[in-house]
């Protein structure tokens, strides 16, 4: 696979990673910052999280187990009182979101099987079609609900890691805060326009 090269239309920070420091404010709404929240970034999201199942190839054809095991980097964001939030119990949440929606996925593929017979044999369709749409919708909105970043996620947002993770580039929502990012760490870090991904 070529390396495809993303361009952004404001720029965006590349800092290192084991030299960041966030500036003493909300990166949401830029008031001073009361609390620490630590926002956590799993590098690379496609590798598989058991180490066994990570399969290389060799010259020869075989398959070659690959020794990287998967890690989490966390960095701690100072953001106000307002917008701190901890995460307990979402994992929880998000896993029985996938589980209901899957059974009403279920529902609804056994409720369309039901409605295509109704209508092929000409009996009056049943109201079980509509309610298992209804139902498959609902979860769906409610799994976006939970699922969608959370107003610090996206003032920062973490856009990648170079190959020995020891710079980070980041994209935040606010100019100003980026512009305040820029002078806790002037020496560490640029702004650039573009990053070439693997």
């Amino acid at each position: 696979m070529s390396p495809q090269k993303e361009v952004f239309k404001e720029p965006i920070v590349r800092a290192e990673t084991d030299r960041l420091k966030f500036p003493k404010l909300c990166p949401v709404c830029g008031a001073p910052s009361e609390e620490v929240m630590p926002l956590t970034v799993i590098p690379n999201q496609f590798q598989s999280l058991r180490p066994s199942l990570n399969y290389g190839t060799t010259p020869f054809g075989r398959g070659q187990r690959d020794s990287f095991s998967p890690m989490k980097k966390t960095f701690y964001v100072p953001v106000c009182e307002g917008h701190h939030y901890t995460d307990e119990g979402a994992g929880q949440y998000r896993s029985y979101c996938l589980v209901f929606d899957g059974l009403a996925l279920s529902y609804l593929i056994l409720a369309s099987l039901a409605f295509g017979d109704e209508l092929w044999r000409g009996v009056p369709v049943g109201p079980w079609f509509f309610f298992a749409v209804g139902i498959f919708v609902s979860f769906l909105i409610i799994t976006y609900a939970l699922f969608r970043p959370g107003p610090v996620e996206d003032a920062v947002k973490v856009v990648g890691f170079d190959g020995g993770l020891r710079h980070v580039w980041i994209q935040f929502k606010q100019e100003q805060y980026r512009d305040e990012f820029m002078k806790e760490n002037a020496m560490t870090a640029e702004l650039v326009k573009w990053v070439q991904r693997a």
